[in-house]
């Protein structure tokens, strides 16, 4: 028993305690190295123009406080809200990334939707309130808000993604209310919009001759309905199996490990998230996100809302979108019946286009939405001449 007492307390003493305080210096070493680089996105971020404005607020919009940050150089500038993806995909931690050289055209607005990320706070007293209808009420309560706060008769509203289900919804009911709606990897439909992906992916399985893509696109069958979200669920996750393989999310990912890198290495950077706030980003909110997509079921661009818009309407895709696929968007924007209708297409890019190609997108806005809030009128686009009277 002696003898094991002493083996064991020599390996405590040479393997153990060596072995713990490597992991103490690569732990404290990595919190250092996060330290440095948050304050210098932070430093690299700070608003130094006296006209400017870097505010982060709560907003109480119909009944719940939501989380909003506003950031821009003059702040009389336009207004710009982002509507972001998911569902309760917020980005207003991240948005650093991307987003900083918009704030010399725009006041740029993140909003946390109602029920995910800062937007949670109010718990139990969300529950039933967490659907589609009402985050499109609570956006244009917010809309309504920012006119109040910055004098300001009409903004700008961007929608990526799930962000442009909801923002094309607010262009149809309140076109009163923008400059212009611009929809970043506009969603034509709920259901609809996994059947093109699904069809753009049969697609290239027989441009490649790929026959095992091909037995994968067959597999996955007919979707379900949506209202069943759980079956739903499974259908749309046998469709966006391939598209990460075939870079139809993120172009120029190399593979799966890029995009891990990229995600926790700028939640990490973030000057403006916590690690609890990283956690809870990367987790998942199943009690409010299933509600919200049961709520989104049988929506359709076309059927729900129609295709006269009383405001100009521009559609952002990468070229090689499949979660939203560009020909489906090309096709819709080409019946749209606006004061001001274009298709931009941004090259070497897929679905995170503002992550992929930010320069380009950045001059999309800034030569296709920004001249309507000058009150001019920008090259290129069609006009409908039945298009509904701006109001």
């Amino acid at each position: 028993m002696g003898k094991l007492k002493r083996v064991l307390a020599l390996g405590a003493r040479y393997v153990l305690l060596p072995l713990l305080a490597v992991l103490i210096v690569t732990i404290a070493t990595s919190l250092l190295i996060r330290s440095i680089a948050r304050e210098n996105n932070y430093a690299g971020g700070i608003i130094m123009s006296p006209r400017g404005i870097d505010q982060k607020l709560y907003v109480r919009l119909n009944g719940a406080r939501q989380w909003v940050t506003i950031r821009g150089q003059d702040r009389d500038n336009p207004v710009l809200l982002y509507l972001h993806g998911g569902p309760g995909g917020v980005i207003s931690g991240v948005s650093y990334s991307f987003q900083r050289p918009w704030e010399e055209y725009f006041t740029v607005v993140q909003w946390d939707q109602r029920g995910f990320g800062r937007s949670a706070i109010d718990g139990e007293a969300l529950r039933g309130t967490v659907t589609r209808a009402q985050l499109v009420d609570d956006a244009i309560a917010l809309i309504e808000h920012l006119r109040r706060k910055f004098h300001q008769r009409r903004i700008i509203l961007v929608g990526h993604s799930w962000g442009s289900l909801l923002g094309a919804e607010v262009a149809r009911r309140r076109p009163d209310l923008l400059h212009a709606y611009v929809g970043f990897g506009q969603v034509t439909g709920w259901e609809s919009n996994f059947v093109a992906s699904r069809e753009a992916i049969r697609r290239i399985a027989e441009r490649r001759g790929d026959s095992a893509l091909a037995a994968e696109v067959v597999a996955m069958g007919d979707p379900p309905p949506g209202r069943d979200v759980e079956a739903f669920s499974a259908w749309m996750a046998k469709v966006q199996h391939p598209i990460l393989p075939l870079r139809g999310a993120i172009h120029n990912a190399r593979g799966g490990g890029d995009i891990v890198r990229w995600t926790l290495l700028t939640a990490l950077a973030s000057p403006d998230m916590g690690l609890g706030e990283i956690v809870t980003m990367l987790g998942d909110s199943e009690e409010w996100r299933v509600p919200l997509l049961r709520s989104a079921a049988g929506w359709d661009f076309r059927r729900t809302l129609g295709t006269r818009f009383a405001v100009p309407v521009i559609f952002v895709s990468g070229r090689y979108d499949l979660q939203a696929p560009t020909e489906a968007a090309a096709a819709l924007s080409a019946e749209i019946c606006s004061p001001y209708t274009e298709m931009v297409v941004i090259d070497d890019a897929a679905h995170y286009l503002v992550n992929e190609q930010p320069g380009q997108v950045l001059g999309a806005l800034r030569d296709k939405a920004l001249p309507f809030a000058k009150g001019q009128v920008p090259a290129g686009g069609r006009r409908c001449d039945d298009a509904p009277a701006a109001p």
